[in-house]
């Protein structure tokens, strides 16, 4: 059904929108009307919500007119079935899957960079949700997906106010260095087969947990950025957790070799800042 709307998107644009827009609103209506139920209402509209989160992803995905004038629109809607349904992996992969296609979608379109969005923020912090929500092991590379689609969005514009930025590192950041050590977190793994490569998930993770640092700095050239950045990091420097604090300073070492060669820096300068 999901493709088959992308598909439609492509010369029916506004057409499509209509319906989905009818959609969600029998869903609210049904669900209001079923709220004295012992069960809970958003249980029967869990495909609903999950397919309908997809339908709005294959829609960016397809249209070719100019998409950049209903993100707003779009973003606004993952959100609230995000927010209104239950949450469990279906809602949360096609949650994820929509934003993947949205971010890509943006990125193809010219003028992207200087268009202005309001719901950027509100997106994040569904993502934000959905990571924090995730367990204490590694078994796939739904962390590395989600830190990524944040750093395609804090590309966008308005750039994110600092308030945004502190939350994302404090869930991005937490939601890497607490994981157990190596060896314990390759012992932890559910039974599975086959068996995660659980180094190379953590590698791709910490990989775009440096762009995500790395991509501030570039919205933002200036020391009190790079001042910014490095006060998030040093309460992992006081961790009693010897793993935690080896990973921050794996972090803020990668860090600052790249603003010292993307700002162009002196080795002086970038001592100052450590110091």
């Amino acid at each position: 059904m999901a493709l088959a709307i992308g598909l439609t998107s492509a010369s029916h644009l506004e057409e499509v929108w209509v319906v989905l827009e009818d959609l969600g609103r029998t869903r609210f209506l049904r669900s209001s009307v079923s709220c004295s139920d012992s069960q809970d209402p958003s249980l029967h509209w869990k495909w609903v919500s999950s397919t309908t989160l997809l339908c709005y992803g294959q829609m960016v995905a397809h249209a070719t007119e100019n998409i950049l004038p209903w993100v707003d629109n779009i973003a606004s809607r993952m959100v609230y079935y995000f927010s209104s349904s239950r949450y469990d992996s279906v809602l949360k992969t096609s949650f994820l899957s929509a934003a993947v296609m949205l971010v890509a979608a943006i990125a193809q379109k010219p003028g992207a960079q200087s268009y202005k969005f309001t719901q950027i923020p509100e997106l994040i912090q569904c993502l934000l949700c959905v990571l924090q929500r995730e367990p204490n092991f590694l078994v796939n590379l739904l962390r590395e997906k989600i830190i990524t689609v944040i750093v395609g969005l804090s590309h966008l514009r308005p750039h994110l106010k600092p308030t945004v930025k502190t939350r994302i590192l404090q869930t991005c950041l937490g939601s890497l260095y607490t994981l157990p050590p190596m060896e314990q977190l390759e012992r932890s793994l559910p039974p599975l087969e086959p068996a995660p490569d659980v180094k190379t998930l953590y590698r791709k993770t910490v990989k775009a947990l440096d762009l995500l640092l790395q991509s501030f700095i570039q919205e933002n050239e200036s020391m009190d950025e790079i001042y910014f950045l490095l006060q998030h990091m040093e309460t992992w420097l006081k961790s009693e957790r010897s793993h935690e604090r080896q990973r921050a300073t794996q972090s803020i070492s990668v860090l600052l070799q790249y603003t010292l060669d993307y700002l162009n820096l002196t080795r002086l300068q970038m001592t100052q800042v450590v110091g």
